[in-house]
Protein backbone atom coordinates (compact mmCIF):
# COMPACT_ATOMS: atom_id res chain seq x y z
CA UNK A 1 0.00 0.00 0.00
CA UNK A 2 1.55 3.18 -0.68
CA UNK A 3 2.02 5.49 2.00
CA UNK A 4 0.24 8.50 0.80
CA UNK A 5 -3.17 9.28 -0.15
CA UNK A 6 -3.09 11.82 -3.28
CA UNK A 7 -5.37 13.75 -4.95
CA UNK A 8 -3.72 13.25 -8.27
CA UNK A 9 -0.51 10.79 -8.34
CA UNK A 10 1.91 9.29 -10.79
CA UNK A 11 3.46 12.79 -11.52
CA UNK A 12 6.27 15.04 -10.72
CA UNK A 13 5.91 16.98 -7.48
CA UNK A 14 7.90 20.02 -6.18
CA UNK A 15 8.38 20.52 -2.70
CA UNK A 16 8.49 24.04 -1.39
CA UNK A 17 10.30 24.81 2.09
CA UNK A 18 10.95 23.18 5.30
CA UNK A 19 13.65 20.91 7.09
CA UNK A 20 11.75 17.97 8.55
CA UNK A 21 8.54 19.12 6.69
CA UNK A 22 10.51 18.31 3.32
CA UNK A 23 11.50 15.17 4.84
CA UNK A 24 8.29 13.95 5.84
CA UNK A 25 6.24 15.13 2.76
CA UNK A 26 8.88 13.06 0.55
CA UNK A 27 8.16 10.01 2.74
CA UNK A 28 3.98 10.34 1.90
CA UNK A 29 5.16 11.13 -1.93
CA UNK A 30 7.58 9.22 -2.68
CA UNK A 31 5.91 6.23 -3.76
CA UNK A 32 3.23 8.29 -5.75
CA UNK A 33 5.11 10.54 -7.98
CA UNK A 34 7.49 9.92 -10.81
CA UNK A 35 10.04 12.62 -9.97
CA UNK A 36 10.21 14.89 -6.75
CA UNK A 37 11.99 17.78 -6.62
CA UNK A 38 12.72 20.26 -3.80
CA UNK A 39 12.98 24.76 -3.59
CA UNK A 40 14.07 26.33 -1.09
CA UNK A 41 14.49 23.39 1.08
CA UNK A 42 16.48 23.48 4.55
CA UNK A 43 16.69 19.27 4.94
CA UNK A 44 20.58 18.26 4.79
CA UNK A 45 19.15 14.99 3.63
CA UNK A 46 17.96 15.99 0.36
CA UNK A 47 19.95 15.79 -2.16
CA UNK A 48 21.47 18.38 -3.64
CA UNK A 49 21.04 17.67 -7.53
CA UNK A 50 17.18 17.31 -6.51
CA UNK A 51 17.12 20.90 -5.66
CA UNK A 52 15.96 23.28 -7.99
CA UNK A 53 16.69 27.39 -8.08
CA UNK A 54 13.72 29.98 -8.58
CA UNK A 55 14.37 29.87 -12.96
CA UNK A 56 13.86 26.33 -12.81
CA UNK A 57 11.18 26.01 -10.04
CA UNK A 58 9.12 29.03 -12.22
CA UNK A 59 9.87 26.91 -15.64
CA UNK A 60 8.45 23.94 -14.05
CA UNK A 61 5.39 24.76 -12.24
CA UNK A 62 3.52 26.33 -14.90
CA UNK A 63 3.75 22.61 -16.54
CA UNK A 64 0.43 19.90 -16.62
CA UNK A 65 2.34 16.97 -15.15
CA UNK A 66 4.37 18.94 -12.51
CA UNK A 67 2.56 19.20 -8.79
CA UNK A 68 3.40 21.00 -5.73
CA UNK A 69 3.16 20.59 -1.74
CA UNK A 70 4.04 23.21 0.89
CA UNK A 71 6.26 22.05 2.89
CA UNK A 72 6.88 24.75 5.72
CA UNK A 73 5.40 24.18 9.24
CA UNK A 74 5.34 27.65 9.99
CA UNK A 75 1.60 28.86 9.45
CA UNK A 76 2.62 32.77 8.62
CA UNK A 77 5.21 31.23 6.29
CA UNK A 78 3.33 29.03 4.66
CA UNK A 79 0.76 31.52 3.78
CA UNK A 80 3.04 33.90 2.37
CA UNK A 81 5.15 31.02 0.38
CA UNK A 82 1.78 30.26 -1.22
CA UNK A 83 0.77 33.49 -2.42
CA UNK A 84 4.09 33.94 -3.74
CA UNK A 85 3.35 30.64 -6.06
CA UNK A 86 -0.21 32.29 -6.82
CA UNK A 87 1.61 34.89 -8.42
CA UNK A 88 3.14 32.36 -11.06
CA UNK A 89 0.59 29.75 -11.13
CA UNK A 90 -3.23 29.43 -10.28
CA UNK A 91 -2.37 25.45 -9.11
CA UNK A 92 -3.79 24.86 -5.72
CA UNK A 93 -0.78 22.78 -3.76
CA UNK A 94 -1.97 18.69 -3.22
CA UNK A 95 -2.80 17.49 0.11
CA UNK A 96 -0.04 14.34 1.28
CA UNK A 97 -2.31 12.30 3.66
CA UNK A 98 -0.56 9.18 5.54
CA UNK A 99 -2.31 6.31 4.62
CA UNK A 100 -2.67 5.36 8.05
CA UNK A 101 -4.94 8.61 8.82
CA UNK A 102 -8.38 7.86 9.55
CA UNK A 103 -10.50 10.77 7.72
CA UNK A 104 -14.58 9.86 7.37
CA UNK A 105 -16.39 9.82 4.22
CA UNK A 106 -18.10 12.82 5.17
CA UNK A 107 -15.41 14.84 5.53
CA UNK A 108 -13.64 14.18 2.11
CA UNK A 109 -16.05 16.47 0.25
CA UNK A 110 -14.97 18.63 2.67
CA UNK A 111 -11.63 18.66 2.29
CA UNK A 112 -9.81 21.82 1.34
CA UNK A 113 -6.02 21.62 -0.81
CA UNK A 114 -2.21 21.75 0.59
CA UNK A 115 -3.11 19.81 4.02
CA UNK A 116 -0.55 17.35 5.33
CA UNK A 117 -2.90 14.54 7.48
CA UNK A 118 -0.07 12.52 9.08
CA UNK A 119 -0.41 8.76 10.73
CA UNK A 120 -3.25 8.00 13.26
CA UNK A 121 -4.94 11.14 12.81
CA UNK A 122 -8.87 10.93 13.13
CA UNK A 123 -11.04 13.13 11.71
CA UNK A 124 -14.85 12.53 12.46
CA UNK A 125 -17.33 12.46 10.24
CA UNK A 126 -19.43 16.21 9.29
CA UNK A 127 -16.08 17.89 9.92
CA UNK A 128 -14.75 20.38 7.37
CA UNK A 129 -10.96 20.67 6.63
CA UNK A 130 -9.65 23.77 4.99
CA UNK A 131 -6.64 25.18 3.25
CA UNK A 132 -3.13 24.54 4.10
CA UNK A 133 -3.37 22.68 7.30
CA UNK A 134 -0.82 20.56 9.33
CA UNK A 135 -2.95 18.09 11.51
CA UNK A 136 0.07 15.89 13.32
CA UNK A 137 0.31 12.19 14.55
CA UNK A 138 -2.14 10.91 16.74
CA UNK A 139 -4.08 14.50 16.66
CA UNK A 140 -8.32 13.66 16.82
CA UNK A 141 -10.68 16.19 15.20
CA UNK A 142 -13.76 14.93 16.36
CA UNK A 143 -17.06 15.33 14.54
CA UNK A 144 -18.51 18.46 13.40
CA UNK A 145 -15.46 20.35 13.91
CA UNK A 146 -14.78 23.53 11.64
CA UNK A 147 -10.69 23.90 10.47
CA UNK A 148 -9.99 26.90 8.51
CA UNK A 149 -6.78 27.83 6.75
CA UNK A 150 -2.91 27.83 7.75
CA UNK A 151 -4.01 25.92 11.20
CA UNK A 152 -1.78 23.34 13.14
CA UNK A 153 -2.65 20.64 15.52
CA UNK A 154 0.36 19.09 16.68
CA UNK A 155 0.60 15.69 17.93
CA UNK A 156 -2.26 14.03 20.36
CA UNK A 157 -4.19 17.08 19.89
CA UNK A 158 -7.92 16.15 21.14
CA UNK A 159 -10.32 18.49 19.92
CA UNK A 160 -14.34 17.78 21.15
CA UNK A 161 -17.17 17.59 19.09
CA UNK A 162 -18.51 21.13 16.99
CA UNK A 163 -15.18 22.85 17.60
CA UNK A 164 -13.35 25.51 15.39
CA UNK A 165 -10.60 26.81 14.79
CA UNK A 166 -9.99 29.90 12.67
CA UNK A 167 -7.02 30.85 10.16
CA UNK A 168 -3.10 30.92 11.50
CA UNK A 169 -3.84 29.07 14.86
CA UNK A 170 -1.55 26.55 16.53
CA UNK A 171 -2.84 24.24 18.47
CA UNK A 172 -0.02 22.97 20.61
CA UNK A 173 0.82 18.79 21.93
CA UNK A 174 -1.14 17.33 24.17
CA UNK A 175 -3.53 20.00 23.99
CA UNK A 176 -7.52 19.15 24.22
CA UNK A 177 -10.05 21.37 23.17
CA UNK A 178 -13.37 20.99 25.01
CA UNK A 179 -16.63 20.64 22.82
CA UNK A 180 -18.69 23.29 21.15
CA UNK A 181 -15.70 25.89 21.53
CA UNK A 182 -14.45 28.46 19.53
CA UNK A 183 -10.90 29.91 18.53
CA UNK A 184 -10.26 33.03 16.71
CA UNK A 185 -7.56 33.50 14.12
CA UNK A 186 -3.89 33.93 15.23
CA UNK A 187 -4.01 32.09 18.72
CA UNK A 188 -0.91 29.62 20.00
CA UNK A 189 -2.23 27.44 22.62
CA UNK A 190 0.78 25.58 24.82
CA UNK A 191 1.17 21.66 25.38
CA UNK A 192 -0.84 20.50 27.36
CA UNK A 193 -3.40 23.04 27.58
CA UNK A 194 -7.20 22.67 27.99
CA UNK A 195 -9.52 24.78 26.68
CA UNK A 196 -12.54 25.17 28.66
CA UNK A 197 -14.32 28.21 26.79
CA UNK A 198 -14.15 29.97 23.49
CA UNK A 199 -10.60 32.21 23.03
CA UNK A 200 -12.33 35.34 21.35
CA UNK A 201 -8.84 37.12 21.45
CA UNK A 202 -5.54 36.14 19.29
CA UNK A 203 -2.86 35.24 21.39
CA UNK A 204 -0.88 33.48 23.48
CA UNK A 205 -2.99 31.21 26.10
CA UNK A 206 -0.94 28.00 28.35
CA UNK A 207 -1.99 26.34 31.44
CA UNK A 208 -4.66 24.19 32.87
CA UNK A 209 -6.84 26.12 33.23
CA UNK A 210 -6.43 28.37 30.29
CA UNK A 211 -4.90 31.72 30.64
CA UNK A 212 -3.97 34.31 28.74
CA UNK A 213 0.05 35.33 28.82
CA UNK A 214 2.44 38.56 27.66
CA UNK A 215 3.61 38.62 24.54
CA UNK A 216 7.12 38.83 25.74
CA UNK A 217 6.78 35.86 27.76
CA UNK A 218 8.11 32.09 26.36
CA UNK A 219 5.74 29.21 26.66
Amino acid sequence: MDKAILLKSKKNLIIIGGKAGADIAHNLAKDSYYKIYFYECFSNKVSRSLVINLYDFEKLIKLDNYEYFIATGDNYLRHENFLKIQKITNKKPVNLIHSRALIEYSVRDKLGFGNLILANAYININSSIGNLNIINTGAIVEHDCQIFDFVQLSPNVTLGGNVSILDFSFIGIGATVLPNIKITKDVLVGAHSVVLKDIDQSGKYVGVPLRKINENKQI
